[in-house]
């Protein structure tokens, strides 16, 4: 397996812990067999790896959503807020990134 693909399946299964081979199956429309066989080294095809990205690039796009539909809904106050909220996230995960490693964060801070 190379690389690119170690890191989509990782990236996947940051997002997704307790996904089974059936649920990733489903949400990719890949075969079952066939996400048995990925999962297990084999090597992906394109189309395989346009479904996995495609996958793990939903929560990206659902969180650039809500950006955009706070910037348009909120008042001043309320962004100040999410802004505090979300600087203090992003310290914490640069104090955990420092004293775990960013191997621990990348596979246990994924919502």
């Amino acid at each position: 397996m190379n690389t690119l693909q170690t890191s989509i399946i990782q990236n996947y299964r940051a997002i997704y812990p307790d996904h089974t081979l059936k649920e990733i199956s489903n949400l990719t429309g890949i075969q079952l067999t066939r996400v048995f066989r990925i999962l297990n080294g084999s090597e992906m095809k394109l189309s395989e790896y346009s479904a996995f990205i495609k996958i793990t690039s939903k929560p990206k796009k659902r969180i650039s959503a809500l950006f955009d539909e706070c910037l348009q809904k909120l008042s001043e106050i309320k962004l100040k807020e999410i802004s505090r909220e979300i600087e203090s996230l992003l310290k914490m995960q640069s104090t955990i990134t420092k004293s775990c490693g960013s191997e621990y964060v990348q596979y246990n801070t994924i919502g």
